[in-house]
């Protein structure tokens, strides 16, 4: 493949316009839905991004880069916070606030925003890498589409689960995930292009982009955990084929790699220093795994090997140069999957590796899948009308339709949260009004409001499902928190007992079981909760409620009650131990301010 390749650039805005059109449509049908009645919150697509948002919050707040939004702790001069992966992991929230407080934005606007910059800058920078390794901006175009759109049916997530009788995850376009993956998705997938043009470069001409890619890695680095390991497992593949194969100017990129992963080192030794620091039960919260068994049948990995095996055979019957550069480049992104979810082989600790599938190596096997596309074309493995304009056409279509039906699917699924959220932002700018010199704590009854109020109000909460992934709060004192929330909320022991038999609560295992004992993608080894296990937790909790006295109810004091206007909510373990105002409707809400008796 030639250094330089001639970009037909309007193909790539063609589909960065499509993408970004994508992109939007969960947020426009949350508008359509509320009408004029739209208070400004963003539409999710992923649960875990109200946490971000909260902390995104905080920091425009001007909080520090350690600080807890649900708990509403800040690190202070002689009481540090231990790090978490918020505070370790700041290039992209920072990125985001610094202009954010500048321009008064929320962390709600921010959000809406970045889908599309983020939709738009991922297709053009695909695009952009096709181009120069496909040498064809028609296939490039299309392939941005494959790339940006298909991945959950590459993982066999999303449509596929409801085709197998399974229930969906995954079912929108996960790069696009705020602010993580999102933010940093089109650098990684840069670094791809960049080590190609240095692998390609004449003369010193690839010493500027190694240096690029290995600044890239360091934002990676402080960016999101799995992004960096993939690049650098992946510049580990690519060391290993050129040493393997040694092909023409194998010298060169030997020396390239070596220049970036000499920059990227400079990022990865400060940032062990902050891992160094994390809060004691981060790894368990995080489901960090002791073992070295093999990973092998994941659907980005069976892919992989396919193709590989088809590369193999190829260039046994010499219908392709197994030296060549563009084989070489393609056979490292096929290798990379098998490398990141077997490197516990050597490591012996395995981090959630369905992340990987879910944000990495579904994409990267779909973008080999598009180079190898032209290689197999080029080698005649596949007949030449694969690459006619009804054939691109069609691809392009299928691969619009699956994105728009995942769009359409997610919008629905998550109508429901997202209402109560926009619902709630009328309610969190009303307690910021309230909180203004008044201490205390939140008790939202409705967990999904509970989840929402940090992005908008100042005032922490008792309790929220994600407040174990902050660090101003230990194990003990969040279970703690959840047995006042239950208590609070009327549970009984009976209620509880139903809830976790019978329902088989998500939240409610989480939070006295933890991830991997509530679902099997957690850990390989999953070990479901027995029965024994559930009447020992519901027994903990009944000696708790019956032990609840005065000193219990002021340990977390509560300044504000929020609950459901039409639903008729038992509020007696809540009178028992606060006095209570006539209330203020707000929204679908009533606050009731507290006072402890």
């Amino acid at each position: 493949m030639s250094e330089r390749v001639n970009t037909d650039w309007k193909w790539g805005f063609m589909v960065a316009l499509a993408m970004t059109i994508l992109a939007l449509y969960p947020q426009l049908h949350l508008l359509v839905q509320r009408g004029r009645s739209w208070a400004g919150a963003y539409a999710y697509v992923d649960t875990d991004e109200v946490a971000y948002s909260a902390y995104l919050q905080a920091l425009i707040d001007g909080h520090p880069r350690r600080n807890d939004p649900y708990t509403g702790r800040d690190e202070l001069a002689g009481k540090p916070l231990p790090e978490s992966l918020f505070s370790i992991q700041f290039v992209p929230p920072y990125i985001l606030a610094i202009p954010a407080r500048i321009l008064g934005l929320s962390s709600s606007s921010v959000f809406i925003t970045l889908m599309p910059v983020v939709a738009a800058s991922t297709a053009l920078t695909l695009f952009w890498l096709l181009t120069i390794t496909t040498e064809d901006s028609r296939l490039a175009a299309v392939g941005t589409l494959v790339v940006c759109c298909l991945s959950t049916l590459v993982s066999a997530q999303g449509v596929v689960r409801t085709l197998l009788g399974s229930a969906p995850l995954w079912s929108y376009l996960p790069f696009l995930r705020r602010y993580v993956p999102a933010l940093l998705f089109p650098l990684f997938i840069a670094v791809f292009g960049l080590v190609w043009r240095s692998i390609n470069a004449e003369n010193r001409g690839y010493v500027a982009p190694a240096i690029a890619a290995g600044f890239i890695v360091i934002l990676l680095i402080f960016g999101y955990f799995y992004l960096w390991t993939a690049a650098v497992a992946w510049l580990a593949c690519v060391a290993a084929v050129w040493l393997i194969a040694r092909p023409e100017g194998w010298r060169r990129c030997i020396s390239s790699i070596s220049i970036t992963a000499a920059v990227s080192l400079c990022g990865l030794i400060p940032y062990l220093m902050l891992l160094s620091h994390r809060a004691a039960g981060t790894d368990q919260l995080q489901v960090l795994l002791s073992t070295r068994s093999l990973d092998l049948l994941r659907p980005s990995e069976l892919l992989s090997i396919g193709l590989l095996t088809a590369l193999a055979v190829l260039s046994f019957l010499k219908r392709l140069a197994w030296r060549d550069r563009d084989v070489l480049f393609l056979g490292s992104l096929l290798l990379m999957p098998l490398v990141v979810f077997n490197q516990q082989i050597i490591t012996g600790r395995s981090l959630q590796p369905f992340h990987y599938e879910e944000f990495v190596t579904s994409y990267c096997v779909l973008i080999a899948i598009v180079i190898a596309w032209r290689l197999f074309l080029r080698a005649k493995v596949i007949p030449q009308w694969t690459m006619s304009h009804r054939a691109l056409f069609w691809v392009s279509i299928f691969s619009l339709v699956y994105g728009a039906n995942s769009a359409s699917a997610i919008s629905r699924a998550a109508l429901g949260d997202n209402l109560i959220r926009d619902k709630s932002v009328a309610v969190g700018n009303r307690l910021r009004q309230l909180g203004k010199g008044n201490g205390g704590v939140l008790l939202p009854i409705d967990l999904r409001q509970a989840e929402a109020i940090p992005t908008i109000a100042r005032q922490p909460v008792l309790w929220a499902v994600h407040m174990s992934v902050f660090s101003g709060s230990h194990p003990a004192e969040i279970r703690e928190r959840f047995y006042q929330y239950l208590y609070y909320s009327g549970a009984s022991v009976s209620d509880l007992n139903h809830l976790l038999i019978e329902k088989k609560n998500h939240v409610i295992f989480v939070a006295l079981f933890g991830y991997e004992r509530e679902n099997a993608t957690f850990a390989r080894d999953f070990r479901p909760v027995s029965t024994q296990e559930i009447n020992e937790e519901v027994q903990l909790y009944d000696d708790y409620a019956k032990s609840f006295d005065r000193q219990t109810a002021g340990k977390y004091l509560l300044s504000y009650l929020i609950v459901p206007a039409e639903d008729k909510f038992d509020v007696s373990n809540v009178d028992r131990w606060y006095e209570r105002d006539q209330g203020e409707q707000v929204e679908d809400f009533i606050i009731y301010r507290l006072r402890l008796r």
